[in-house]
C-alpha cells in the first residue's frame, strides 16, 4: 500500500535536514568519543530526510488537498503535546504522562469506557517507570 505524501511532507523533511545540520555543526566541536553514537543516528536520519524530500517533491503534483478537519485533529494533537510538555514541569512525570495519555485516548475516541482509559493510561506509565527506574535505573523526570 502506498502512501499519500503532501507538501507537509515536504517541510518536514526540510526541517529535519535544517536540524541535523544544526546538530552536526553544535557536535562538531565536542570530543569525538561523546558524539560518536548521536552523529551516526544524526546521519541516518539526514539520509530518510533527504528520501522523504525528493519522494514527496515528486508525488507534491499528484496529490489532494488535506481536510479542514485532518488539520484541526493534527493541530489539537500538537497542542496537547504542548500541553504535556508545559504540565510536566508542574506535575512531574507520572501524573502528566497519565494525563496525557488519558487525554489521547478520549481525544482519539478511543472506544474503551472512560475508566478502561485512566486505568491503562496510569498502567502504561507504571510499567514505563518501573522499567527505566527498577530496570534499567534510569531516573525518569
Amino acid at each position: 500500500m502506498k502512501g499519500i505524501l503532501t507538501k507537509h511532507d515536504f517541510w518536514l523533511a526540510v526541517l529535519f535536514i535544517i536540524f541535523c545540520v544544526f546538530y552536526f555543526g553544535i557536535s562538531s566541536s565536542m570530543d569525538e568519543q561523546i558524539v560518536a553514537y548521536p552523529k551516526i543516528i544524526l546521519t541516518f536520519l539526514l539520509l530518510l530526510s533527504i528520501l522523504l524530500l525528493f519522494r514527496s517533491h515528486k508525488s507534491m503534483n499528484n496529490q489532494e488537498e488535506i481536510s479542514k478537519e485532518k488539520a484541526k485533529k493534527t493541530i489539537s494533537i500538537l497542542l496537547i503535546i504542548i500541553g504535556y510538555l508545559f504540565i510536566m514541569n508542574f506535575l512531574g512525570f507520572i501524573v502528566s504522562s497519565g494525563i496525557f495519555i488519558f487525554t489521547l485516548m478520549t481525544f482519539v475516541k478511543s472506544r474503551w469506557h472512560w475508566g478502561w482509559r485512566l486505568v491503562a493510561s496510569f498502567a502504561t506509565v507504571g510499567i514505563v517507570y518501573l522499567l527505566f527506574a527498577k530496570v534499567f535505573y534510569v531516573p525518569l523526570p
